[in-house]
């Protein structure tokens, strides 16, 4: 596939009849759901314009993959999103220049993340580091685990050795903490790293208004565990 000419787009949901999405349909009644999903646009046209500053920037790549947890929804800029978060400290810690092409989504699911984004990753040549953040909405939105191993699977194969894949949340009836034992083992067969990220350990001061979404706190979580996967102490302060 050829690289992307500027301006950098963020992948684009695959086209598909409409119907109302379970956000869509909670924001008409419930305001906190709302207040969170008017801001997906806008964080989503921040990366898009972030991406393209940085296709031609110096430094090791690194390529951001997955859902809204990688965009940030639900922060309050998109210097509190974990992603963000990770790049500032990795400039500092490094002290060079990196490159950061976030390709997450809102609303991807494995295999979204695996058709749309998965196929652009070397589009702006090798990356140094690629971070998978998603299946989330595959654990909210599926029934049993069946699926979304499968879904998992297929996007585990796809990815370099010492990328860095993270949890997913608990789930219902801790459907979440199934899978992720079950993606412990399939990254440790692959040369792949695990950052526990999904499982936000004081939920209920770490979620936004939507009651789904990470808030700044559980962002800054999410970013400690990809740290800590790459062997980084994180920021204090």
């Amino acid at each position: 596939m050829a690289p992307f000419t500027d301006p950098v787009q963020l992948p684009r949901p695959e086209q598909r009849r409409w119907r109302p999405t379970p956000t869509q349909v909670a924001s008409w009644v419930h305001p906190g759901v709302r207040r969170v999903a008017s801001t997906i646009d806008r964080r989503q046209a921040e990366w898009d314009a972030h991406n393209t500053d940085q296709q031609h920037a110096a430094g090791p790549l690194w390529v951001a993959l997955g859902d809204s947890s990688v965009v940030g929804v639900g922060a309050s800029s998109i210097d509190r999103t974990a992603t963000m978060v990770v790049y500032r400290h990795l400039l500092a810690v490094d002290r060079q220049p990196w490159r950061l092409i976030n390709l997450g989504r809102y609303g991807a699911k494995l295999d979204e993340v695996t058709r749309t984004q998965l196929t652009r990753l070397y589009d702006w040549g090798p990356p140094t580091l690629v971070t998978v953040g998603a299946g989330a909405n595959d654990v909210a939105w599926s029934f049993g685990t069946a699926s979304t191993q499968d879904a998992f699977g297929r996007l585990l194969d796809g990815l370099p050795l010492g990328a860095v894949v993270g949890t997913v949340p608990a789930g219902w009836f801790g459907k979440g903490l199934r899978i992720n034992d079950w993606l412990r083992q399939q990254a440790r067969d692959r040369d792949l790293r695990v950052a526990e990220a999904g499982v936000l350990p004081h939920w209920r001061s770490q979620v936004a208004a939507d009651g789904f979404h990470p808030n700044d706190d559980g962002y800054r979580f999410i970013a400690e565990g990809v740290l800590a996967a790459l062997g980084i102490d994180a920021p204090t302060g």
